[in-house]
């Protein structure tokens, strides 16, 4: 028995070792292996100087070391772009379908990134998939098409090309090599969200992200019931959602420089500078102050409609503008509403493109145009979100030096406190623009950041990476027309009174539909900052 198994043992060692050889010294699979690596390499350098650069070419930096960063992270991708490259070459039928379709999709989007710095989201899909055949047709010019004849030329020779690679031995090898690249950074938390917001792989991913969001919102909550009653004829209720705003640098608060210089010319003005969030990302404040959420009731955030609802039912005409990307937890809110305009489709906050709330200013035009007498609108804004210089103008730009990197700590703190200081004079202008058009109507202005900021406090900038205090402090504000004090100075004095409390931001819900003049159950007056 013994030496059966000794036998046993011997070839199965010989197995082993003649594998290896073959491995490693197998002409036919070095040669071959080798010809489809080094195929693989030269078309995804190919592909990352023409295309993947387009993600990359504009970034701001200024060093060295900013410009080392951008290029690790250049690399990163163009890894796992080798990756993808390698397993779908392993077959040479698998290349020859697969490789054309990512580089003429890859091109479209690249294309549409170089010329009008359009990235691929989700709200892009909707958009043409919803707009009519004519738009998604006007998007489309001579220059686009060349761009695809080229890349689907390119894409033939080297498909042409990956035939003229012989067999490749052992493709169980290189699928589990390949699989590895791909798969190791994808599932790194540093690393997966730059890789599947660049193609090719945002093609998969934002593709998928716009059917999980719309599964979200085809999972139905319970509509509110009851009596729901509004007692004025016409009103006009704006809600600004603010962005990174902290109520403490903002000079309507006390704060040293002039950053809201109109707001504080505005006599119907009253600032809410005593404003808690018990959260410090966007995606989790908003869900709790557009629904009946509090400590008590942290989860009606994701199971009950908001306030949006109960407007609805009271007769209100209702619009959400975004300047925002959207999110799946807040999503279900935005398709509440009547009417839902992305205005900032096409960027993201990874990418520095100029990105102003301005623009939303015509889509509010339109809005106060229509007919209907009870109008709620919503502006979602980018605010003072990172990277600051986006968000606003040369025209804005009163506090210098500014930043002049992406890279937090290439900047030193003067400049990120001036660019950050320069958002918030922009808003202003912004919100000046926005009080203007409400002046003559029976109109209130609610203004509610989704989260604080912080500026260097315990050495630490922006948000979400840390938490700390600044981060829960958010700016707020409360506008209203002379009609609407005329006719509410009930509410107007509760306001006054209640102006320096301490509220936490679930105060919205209640508050909103009481300076609506809505009559409804769902009330909690504890958190009305209407009523005392």
């Amino acid at each position: 028995m013994n030496t059966q198994n000794k036998a046993d043992n011997i070839q199965c060692l010989t197995r082993v070792r003649n594998f290896g050889k073959n491995l490693l010294c197998n002409n036919s699979f070095s040669t071959n292996s080798l010809r489809l690596i080094k195929f693989c390499l030269y078309i995804t350098f190919f592909y990352g100087v023409t295309l993947l650069l387009a993600e990359f070419y504009d970034n701001p930096f200024s060093s060295i070391g900013d410009f080392a960063i951008l290029v690790s992270h250049w690399l990163m991708i163009e890894v796992v772009v080798f990756g993808l490259f390698y397993i779908i070459s392993i077959n040479k039928y698998v290349f020859s379908v697969s490789f054309p379709i990512i580089m003429v999709l890859s091109t479209i989007i690249a294309y549409y990134r170089y010329t009008l710095h359009l990235t691929l989201m989700p709200e892009v899909i909707e958009l043409l998939l919803e707009n009519d055949l004519r738009t998604s047709i006007d998007l489309v010019s001579w220059q686009l098409i060349l761009w695809i004849i080229i890349s689907f030329t390119v894409s033939f020779f080297v498909t042409i090309h990956r035939f003229r690679i012989k067999q490749i031995p052992c493709k169980w090898f290189h699928c589990i090599i390949s699989f590895l690249i791909i798969f190791v950074p994808l599932n790194m938390e540093m690393s997966i969200n730059a890789i599947a917001k660049r193609i090719p792989y945002s093609i998969f991913f934002t593709v998928a992200e716009y059917i999980d969001n719309h599964r979200s919102v085809a999972s139905e909550r319970p509509d509110f019931d009851g009596l729901i009653k509004c007692n004025t004829d016409t009103m006009t209720v704006v809600f600004i959602i603010g962005e990174s705003l902290r109520a403490s640098s903002m000079q309507i608060n006390g704060y040293e420089r002039e950053t809201t210089p109109l707001l504080c010319k505005e006599k119907n003005v009253v600032s809410m500078s005593n404003i808690y969030s018990d959260y410090n990302l966007t995606h989790l404040s908003i869900p709790h102050f557009m629904t009946r959420s509090d400590e008590r009731h942290p989860d009606r955030a994701y199971t009950e409609r908001s306030f949006v609802s109960l407007m609805k039912h009271a007769g209100f005409s209702t619009a959400w503008l975004a300047n925002q990307e959207s999110i799946k937890s807040f999503l279900y809110f935005m398709k509440e509403c009547d009417r839902l305009k992305y205005v900032s489709s096409g960027k993201v906050s990874y990418i520095y493109d100029k990105w102003l709330d301005t623009d939303l200013l015509p889509y509010l035009d339109d809005e106060l145009r229509r007919k209907e007498p009870r109008k709620l609108i919503i502006l979602h804004t980018v605010g003072s979100h990172w990277y600051y210089n986006t968000h606003f103008t040369d025209e804005y730009q009163k506090f210098i030096p500014v930043t002049n990197s992406k890279i937090l700590s290439s900047n030193t703190f003067e400049q990120i406190r001036n660019s950050y200081d320069n958002t918030i004079l922009f808003s202003d202008y912004f919100w000046n623009q926005v009080i203007k058009r409400l002046k003559k109507r029976n109109a209130v202005l609610i203004y509610l950041s989704d989260h604080g900021e912080c500026m260097g406090e315990d050495g630490h900038f922006i948000h979400g990476s840390v938490d700390n205090e600044p981060q829960h402090l958010p700016g707020c504000f409360v506008w209203y027309s002379d009609i609407f004090a005329s006719k509410y100075h009930d509410k107007v004095d509760a306001l006054l009174f209640n102006k320096d409390k301490r509220y936490k931001s679930y105060f919205l819900f209640h508050s909103i539909l009481d300076a609506a003049d809505i009559k409804t159950e769902y009330i909690d007056n504890h958190l009305n900052i209407f009523t005392r």
